[in-house]
């Protein structure tokens, strides 16, 4: 083949793919202007049904039932290693974990406000980092009386430093396929009432008997003024206990103390033949004093009494769940592990806000 045939053949061949390239955008345009035309008589449509009085779907703040839903899909696709549960969420912890959708977290901590005793009465500080340091007034502004060409006497506030550190709590349930397939119950209410119990149980212990270590500091750590009931306390310690804490703090002070130590107690009278313990008549909770009486297992042999505002809880609310189907039995008995972390701390800030009776 001559020089100049090649050369007339190739011209032919790019005009052809041209031509066809041409086609294609064509028909592309023609598309795109068809959605257009779809989309502008469907919004016009919506639009004529609204002022005739109909209405259209609300894009705000989701129904309870579209919550469930999500939380539901969610759990699902996890369990099954679907990609979808990954559209469902902002993202992945750095150790491989999803982060739980809103709906979720958002229940556990509604459930939190009426069932742990500690975290109802105590100020809670959302926290943006690892460490939270909050100032605690540990000696208060003082006031001098002066006379004319004295000099004023001077005062200042003394502040110490409360520190929170979250530690990682983590919450496992373990469920059969068969009961996340099926779902014959409310799969979310379910969920999130198991782990809000076990989450908020064990938050609550800790506030009162942590450590410290890896662990909220609990009441039990902080160095209370307290009175020592020698195995046999009596209704004047209480009331002992009750007139020493300052009245600022008497003004929001709750009681806590252990089943068997509120037992005894109930059955305390004073000298006109009264319990001192008065259970309520209709709901509400028993007092000694005119305040609030809470049941806190975790107390032992302590009870406790003050103004609670003043154990401060730090919440680094990134709250993760995995889930498993192999180890810990779940291969064998085809079950699947679900498990929540968060990260929390707690301490209290204030040790002239309570008292204690120890040995009760």
């Amino acid at each position: 083949m001559k020089k100049s045939d090649l050369k007339k053949l190739l011209v032919e061949i790019a005009k052809e793919k041209k031509l066809e390239a041409k086609a294609k955008k064509e028909k592309q345009a023609e598309v795109s202007a068809l959605m257009e035309s779809l989309v502008e008589k469907t919004t016009k449509a919506v639009l004529k049904a609204t002022k005739a009085g109909g209405s259209t779907p609300d894009k705000g703040e989701p129904t309870n039932e579209a919550k469930e839903e999500k939380v539901e899909k969610f759990f699902k696709a996890l369990i099954r290693g679907d990609k979808s549960a990954d559209v469902l969420v902002e993202g992945t912890d750095s150790a491989g974990g999803y982060l739980v959708p809103d709906e979720f977290r958002a229940d556990i901590v509604d459930w939190a406000q009426d069932k742990p005793v500690i975290r109802r009465f105590a100020t809670v500080f959302p926290m943006k980092g690892k460490l939270l340091e909050l100032p605690a007034l540990t000696a208060d502004v003082a006031v001098y009386w002066g006379s004319e060409n004295t000099s004023l006497s001077t005062t200042s506030a003394e502040f110490g430093n409360v520190q929170l550190t979250p530690f990682k709590l983590n919450a496992i349930i373990f469920l059969t396929v068969e009961l996340l397939e099926d779902s014959a119950i409310n799969l979310v209410s379910y969920l999130t009432e198991r782990f809000a119990q076990a989450i908020y149980r064990e938050e609550d212990r800790k506030f009162v008997a942590g450590t410290g270590s890896g662990q909220p500091t609990g009441l039990s750590q902080a160095s209370i003024n307290s009175v020592d009931a020698g195995n046999a306390g009596t209704a004047d310690q209480l009331i002992e206990t009750y007139w020493r804490l300052s009245q600022g703090h008497r003004e929001n002070s709750v009681w806590l103390a252990s089943n068997i130590t509120l037992f005894n107690i109930s059955k305390l009278k004073n000298d006109n033949g009264d319990y001192l313990m008065i259970s309520p008549t209709s709901g509400g909770l028993p007092t000694i004093m005119g305040k609030p009486v809470m049941e806190q297992n975790d107390c032992g042999k302590t009870v406790y009494f003050g103004d609670l505002r003043f154990y401060y809880i730090g919440d680094r609310r990134q709250m993760t769940v995995k889930t498993t189907t192999e180890g810990a039995g779940t291969f064998l008995k085809d079950q699947i592990a679900i498990k929540v972390t968060e990260r929390v701390d707690g301490k209290l800030a204030l040790a002239r806000a309570m008292r204690k009776i120890t040995n009760w």
